[in-house]
């Protein structure tokens, strides 16, 4: 077996020229994917919502093109609201949604949301366009007291 030196004098075994071919590929591919993965993971700034977000459990339809969903509504702010449906949707889709409040009313109705995030059949939408009787529902709904509020399911 051939010896090699190091800086220090001392002697350690030589890497066989095979084993070489075949440890530097893998060496330079495992520098790379770490590079990669810390480029691609960055914290997320920490942003306080500048509104109410309240927890519901409302039975809504979304609408995009020609498919429709059923959901429920687990959360909705003023700007936004939180579905887990029973159809696939994308990020940037834009849906139609309307949102059953309460059983002998008309259904809130939100002309355009766009999808932000998806995580499997849960996702985002940012209400995008309201109908002022609409704005003026979920205002209410945000604002009413805790004791009065249903949101449990049906």
């Amino acid at each position: 077996m051939a010896l090699a030196g190091n800086e220090l004098g001392t002697a350690r075994p030589a890497v066989p020229p095979v084993r070489r071919l075949f440890l530097q590929p893998l060496m330079t591919l495992s520098s790379t994917y770490m590079k990669t993965i810390k480029k691609k993971i960055q914290p997320r700034k920490f942003v306080l919502r500048p509104y109410r977000r309240i927890p519901t459990w409302y039975s809504s339809y979304y609408l995009s093109g020609n498919s429709i969903g059923k959901g429920v509504v687990m959360n909705l702010s003023r700007t936004g609201l939180r579905i887990q449906g029973d159809h696939f949707v994308k990020p940037g889709m834009e849906l139609s949604v309307r949102v059953s409040v309460e059983e002998d009313s008309l259904p809130l109705e939100i002309l355009r949301a766009s999808v932000r995030w998806v995580n499997q059949y849960e996702f985002g939408l940012k209400i995008d366009q309201l109908t002022p009787m609409a704005v003026q529902r979920i205002t209410a709904l945000i604002n009413e007291p805790v004791s009065t509020r249903r949101s449990e399911p049906r």
